[in-house]
Formats: structure tokens, sequence, C-alpha cells
């Protein structure tokens, strides 16, 4: 029997003890999630459809607290994911109170930081774009222009797409996903998600050693804690 073909009959108490089968590593990071405590109650750990196990962060800013594996051949590694700003709501609450020049050091800590801009309709996110923009740029624009976020109207979508072309947010190429995916349709109305997304990874053996030595917990918990700080938040964890 190997563990590929009945990896849930295997212990994940460790990440080493997974070798390097992607279901464990996955029950793994569930496991280190609910061993969090936020605000002094035990994590509640859901899992979203289609994307990842995370844990509730009670948090506007940052809603949710996602850890999980990827592996590529023999090797393997494991990412947290934090999605800051993600609603209108959230992201007024996230860049008023963000500090650039904390957010831009989360570089230098180890951390990959990318924009995800997109609209949503109610709680449906419709499109994503890149931009042209470099991610500086894009957090000192939602900065500045935050508190001007507002639900806009079918009559104000042309006049609000061609404003985003015009900041860099979109591209022209964009347009004609615009057309085909909300100008056809019939939305009355669209939310813009000026979201951004904080991304630390942990190598194989980052992670194993860690682990082992039963310190992981803790490094997990200090990168959290490093992110929240450098957008103007605290959570408190334990």
């Amino acid at each position: 029997m190997s563990c590929h073909e009945f990896s849930y009959l295997n212990p994940y108490t460790q990440f080493a003890v997974c070798k390097g089968n992607q279901y464990l590593l996955n029950k793994r990071c569930v496991a280190l999630l609910e061993t969090l405590k936020i605000n002094g109650e035990n994590a509640v750990v859901d899992y979203h459809r289609g994307w990842k196990h995370y844990a509730e962060s009670k948090k506007n800013t940052v809603k949710q607290i996602a850890l999980d594996s990827s592996v590529e051949g023999d090797d393997w590694s494991i990412h947290l994911w934090l999605y800051a700003g993600d609603t209108m709501h959230s992201a007024k609450n996230t860049y008023s109170n963000l500090d650039i020049e904390k957010v831009k050091n989360l570089f230098n800590t180890g951390f990959k930081l990318s924009s995800n801009f997109h609209v949503s309709y109610r709680s449906s996110n419709l499109l994503w774009f890149d931009g042209k923009l470099t991610f500086e740029e894009y957090i000192q624009y939602w900065k500045k222009h935050v508190l001007t976020l507002r639900q806009s109207k079918r009559e104000e979508f042309i006049d609000l797409f061609q404003s985003f072309e015009n900041s860099g947010m979109i591209l022209p190429e964009d347009q004609h996903r615009i057309q085909e995916k909300i100008l056809c349709k019939n939305y009355d109305r669209l939310n813009v998600c000026p979201g951004f997304v904080m991304k630390y990874t942990w190598t194989r053996e980052e992670a194993s050693k860690l682990d082992q030595r039963n310190q992981f917990l803790e490094d997990l918990k200090e990168k959290i804690k490093i992110a929240f700080e450098a957008i103007g938040d605290e959570i408190e964890l334990s």
C-alpha cells in the first residue's frame, strides 16, 4: 500500500512525514490553522469551494487567513495567503490605515505582493485586471483615491472603465472582455474592489525544519502579525 493510494490513512503531524503528498500537506495546513487562537478563541476554519481552506480572521481588512501547499515533482512548498481590501468596505479600512513604506518593506521580509484589482456584482466577482501599474503605484493610487470608492450605476459603467484605463488600472485590450462580460449583461450596478495579495512561501526545507522543531506555528503567527501591522491593523494570535 503506498501513501499516494491511501493518503487518508497516513499521519500529518508534521510536514516531513507527509512525504510530499499534497493531500497530507494540505491536511497539515488545516491542522495548523485549527490550532490558531484568534482574539482568545479557537479559529473557525472553513473551505471556500474552488479556492482553499482558511481561518476567519474576525477583521475587516483581511477577512481570511489561508494556508496551503503546492507540489512540483519531488519538491513542495507551503503558502500563506492574505487578501487585503478585497471588497469596497474592506478597501476603505485597509487603505485608510496602511503605511505604504511598511507594506513595501514586506518584500524585504520574504513576502510576495501583487494587486488583485477586480469588479463585482453583489457577492460575485466578475472580472480581474492586471493593468500596467507597478505594485507601488497601485497602492499609492488607492491610498489617495480610496475615499472616492462607491457603487457605480449602469449609466456610469463606460465612464468608469475609461477612467480606469486612463489611470493604468486596466489596459485598452481589456475593453473587449468588459464589453462581453459586463456591458452586454444586465448588471444594474458594480462594486470596485482594489484589493491586493500578501503571500509568504516556505520552501520544503524551511517548513520541514521549523515543524520538526515545533516552531512552524510560531513563525506562521509572526508572518500574519507582520502583514496586518503593515496595513495598520492588529490581530491577536495565540
